[in-house]
């Protein structure tokens, strides 16, 4: 089997959550970490509720965070920016091989500090309430980046 891109790992995992992955916003590990650093952005500005629709009508027009929150808007209008942001970080976690299916069955603490500690490495700020937020659905997020690998026949093993 052939070797994947990070892209294509990171697509393959928010395929497996039914959420699109833009190739102009996750190409590259560095191109998703600012991604996601600007979706945390907003989510530490309007709140953990706010939805991606929503967030295209709050985020000053011409900003970079507008043309992001707009592109997917098209698409998941409806989807929590929250919980958009914390599947992100489980495929960027996977896509750059920084988490191991060895740890799949670790508890959820583990799970959020494996997010956590992503976040930091990429320097994606997350605030209290986003952070909090994460505990519930880590291992989720990076259960489902391990399981799309799988059924894609990804040849991409992390060590």
């Amino acid at each position: 089997m052939e070797n994947k891109t990070f892209y294509e790992h990171f697509k393959t995992s928010l395929d497996s959550m039914g959420l699109p992955a833009p190739n102009n916003l996750f190409s590259t590990v560095t191109t998703a970490s600012s991604t996601i650093g600007t979706l945390a952005g907003i989510v530490k500005t309007y709140g953990t509720k706010v939805t991606i629709a929503e967030a295209v009508l709050a985020v000053p027009a011409g900003s970079g965070a507008a043309a992001i929150t707009a592109q997917l808007a098209k698409v998941i209008g409806a989807c929590t920016l929250a919980f958009y942001v914390g599947a992100c970080l489980g495929a960027l976690a996977y896509a750059s091989g920084e988490w191991t299916s060895e740890r799949l069955w670790a508890n959820n603490a583990q799970g959020t500090a494996d997010l956590l500690a992503v976040a930091k490495k990429h320097h994606i700020e997350l605030d209290a309430e986003l952070t909090s937020l994460l505990k519930f659905g880590s291992r989720t997020f990076l259960e489902r980046s391990h399981y799309a690998a799988q059924a894609a026949g990804s040849s991409w093993h992390i060590a």
